[in-house]
């Protein structure tokens, strides 16, 4: 696995509501080696607090900066979105890549909060598949996040909890009523989001199409904390979200 440790820099913070924001970095040798499904360990601060590094998958590379999909839950994402610009610290691309397509897969993703942000970029670089993207939320979207859904999948399917947009209830409960209209034998599945809805998933979407792109504690981002382990299917052994995945198949593994 290649990454690197790159000083970047924040050029751009998007507000999006509802405590979600999207910064925009300088990081023009990251930005080259990134792939759907990798995600970038940031320090926030240029001193010991915090600590730890936060993770983030990317939501896109461009040529000389990445962007990345955030939500204020903690001290750490909210000292980020209070610093608007200025300097950091990267480590990434982190993880393994999303795997190519086979020309013939109908690829459906399904992501929930901030797991939309992976999948987004794995649309964005697919181009000869059909795609469908489901994508849940609590409330209405902000119109800024939509346009960029909408650009990067011919079908983009809303779920919302409140009923502000498209169908009312959770992601899972949509999928429910909309999977004999989606499956077939060439239907692969794409899972991002908060494991209360991988756990839904599982016992719905098959498990030798279905793979899932897991968020976890990566304090290191490289195999050495073992923060981020998830047990593997039917056996007394362990695999690393950010070395192992952070896609996984969900015949493999214990969510």
């Amino acid at each position: 696995m290649r990454f690197l440790e790159e000083k970047s820099e924040i050029i751009n913070l998007i507000d999006l509501g509802k405590d979600y924001y999207q910064i925009v970095i300088s990081a023009p040798e990251i930005s080259k080696l990134a792939r759907p499904g990798q995600f970038v360990n940031i320090k926030v601060t240029g001193s010991l607090f915090p600590l730890l590094r936060r993770p983030f998958s990317i939501w896109s590379a461009k040529e000389n900066y990445i962007e990345v999909l955030c939500k204020e839950v903690g001290i750490g994402t909210k000292i980020l979105r209070e610093k608007k610009f200025g300097k950091i610290s990267l480590i990434g691309p982190l993880g393994k890549p999303f795997p190519e397509p086979s020309p013939e897969d109908i690829v459906v993703l399904l992501g929930g909060g901030t797991g939309i942000a992976p999948l987004s970029f794995y649309a964005e670089r697919i181009t000869e598949n059909k795609k469908i993207f489901f994508a849940g939320f609590k409330h209405l979207p902000s119109p800024y996040l939509l346009r960029r859904l909408e650009e990067v999948c011919e079908t983009l399917i809303i779920a919302t909890e409140d009923g502000s947009m498209g169908f009312k209830g959770l992601l899972s409960e949509l999928i429910e009523k909309e999977f004999k209209n989606i499956e077939s034998e060439y239907t692969k599945y794409f899972v991002c989001g908060p494991y209360p809805m991988l756990k839904v998933f599982e016992k719905i979407l098959p498990e030798q199409r279905t793979f899932v792109s897991l968020e976890g504690i990566m304090a290191c981002g490289f195999g050495i904390c073992m923060g981020c382990a998830v047990k593997k299917k039917g056996e007394n052994r362990y695999l690393r979200t950010c070395t192992d995945g952070t896609l996984f198949s969900l015949k493999d593994i214990e969510i």
